[in-house]
């Protein structure tokens, strides 16, 4: 059943959020741990990315499920 408060364009904008979030990712892990000097903030740091990485899909996974798309 279409969920009226979403729309396409929603969803389309949580895929884009959610790929840009993939890139500062890789982006990170580039710069700041494929290096021999990884300091313990940057562990944290990454283990933040990856909390947040995850709820973006866990929401954009539901509204694609809500939106009558479904996973």
């Amino acid at each position: 059943m279409k969920n009226n408060n979403l729309d396409i364009d929603d969803i389309t904008m949580d895929a884009n959020s959610l790929k840009n979030a993939i890139n500062g990712l890789d982006s990170f892990v580039f710069h700041n741990i494929c290096n021999n000097d990884v300091k313990v903030e940057d562990i944290s740091a990454l283990s933040g990315l990856l909390v947040s990485i995850k709820l973006l899909a866990k929401k954009h996974a539901k509204e694609l499920s809500d939106y009558g798309i479904g996973l």
